[in-house]
């Protein structure tokens, strides 16, 4: 499960960073999602029943990369001109 919804934030990451001007470097914008699979393991511990967790911790990292490159992959072969992509 958790391979599966950050593979979505991933590919949210990648869109967003196409879709913007910030010219964010790509290994920031997957640190940003690496990042946001920490804090969610730490917030896991403050949780009664949860405990954080290095596999789901390697399955969040997993997925955000799956996620950016499948996106990085797949978004320049579509011809989307819509959802305020712009293709470079």
């Amino acid at each position: 499960m958790h391979l599966a919804l950050y593979s979505v934030l991933g590919g949210t990451l990648q869109f967003g960073r196409l879709s913007s001007n910030s010219g964010l470097a790509h290994w920031t914008v997957i640190a940003i999602g690496i990042i946001y699979g920490v804090s969610d393991e730490w917030h896991q511990s403050f949780v009664p029943g949860r405990n954080p967790s290095a596999a789901d911790l390697l399955a969040d990292t997993m997925g955000v990369l799956i996620g950016y490159a499948f996106t990085y992959w797949l978004l320049p072969k579509l011809n989307l001109e819509v959802l305020g992509y712009r293709k470079y």
